[in-house]
């Protein structure tokens, strides 16, 4: 992939994407992640995330398995869904509990997705080899920072 100075990428893989996920091509693939959870004492992680299509190219799987403080942390979510109306995309998270986290996701003009869900959100700034992402949770009607990942592709 070339990666533009707007940090969008010319030449993406799209194989297996349905057109409307093309915006979020540059997620798929395999990467180490790095995370950092803010609290009273900083929790340090890291782990394998992997982002692919799904069959039929309407969703994009994205699988985690990270370490975090020594506790293993594995999650499994789906983003596609897209919704023209509003110009945003759909993310279901599976995790331990019984219903799945609902989140939508949006891109913004610099090509940064923008996730927001009940009581968090995030920023997440894709080039051909790094990812970065930025949470925050709502605490006392204020957003306070959460956690920040980075990401470095392995495929």
């Amino acid at each position: 992939m070339r990666e533009e100075p707007d940090g969008r990428h010319e030449d993406r893989d799209t194989t297996g994407l349905r057109p409307e996920l093309w915006p979020l091509a540059g997620l798929l693939g395999v990467w180490r992640a790095r995370a950092v959870v803010h609290d009273v004492v900083p929790i340090e992680g890291a782990g394998i995330v992997r982002y692919q299509p799904a069959p039929g190219g309407y969703w994009i799987v994205h699988d985690a398995d990270i370490e975090l403080d020594g506790e293993r942390v594995r999650s499994h979510q789906v983003i596609g869904g897209w919704d023209p109306s509003r110009q945003r995309w759909r993310l279901y998270d599976f995790n331990t509990g019984p219903r799945p986290g609902e989140m939508t996701v949006t891109q913004d003009v610099d090509g940064v997705l923008l996730l927001a869900g009940r009581g968090a959100r995030s920023t997440h700034r894709v080039t051909a080899r790094k990812m970065a992402a930025s949470w925050q949770r709502l605490e006392a009607g204020a957003w306070i920072p959460w956690m920040n990942l980075t990401f470095e592709r392995l495929e």
